[in-house]
């Protein structure tokens, strides 16, 4: 089965496998698409969007359905949907999939998530 991922910034649907390659080559765009009503959004404010549009007193992810106890672990989770693994050699490297951005550590690259597409509205 072929898996398909909604590039944020273009709004084209890439396979799984060549995801990374295209986040990284995708030109650079201010908006952004929503991944849960496809709204375009500024980029600095994709995930504010999702938590006053979408999250409100949940305890589901609204990108995965995937539940949880407490409404306070849902954001942590969504966050981590921003950021992707690739391996090279054994290395692993971080991607932001709203800008491209490339991160050592997957803690460096969800802190950027947080600081850089989490701002106010």
């Amino acid at each position: 089965m072929v898996y398909t991922m909604l590039c944020y910034r273009c709004g084209v649907e890439i396979r799984d496998e060549e995801y990374v390659d295209h986040v990284v080559r995708c030109p650079l765009v201010t908006e952004v698409l929503c991944p849960v009503c496809r709204k375009r959004v500024p980029m600095g404010t994709v995930l504010t969007h999702i938590i006053e549009y979408h999250l409100g007193l949940t305890t589901t992810c609204p990108l995965c359905r995937k539940r949880f106890r407490k409404t306070r672990e849902v954001l942590p989770h969504l966050r981590e949907h921003f950021v992707l693994e690739q391996r090279e050699g054994g290395v692993s490297k971080y991607i932001c999939t709203l800008c491209g951005r490339v991160f050592t550590t997957k803690r460096a690259a969800l802190v950027h998530v947080l600081k850089f597409h989490e701002k106010e509205e």
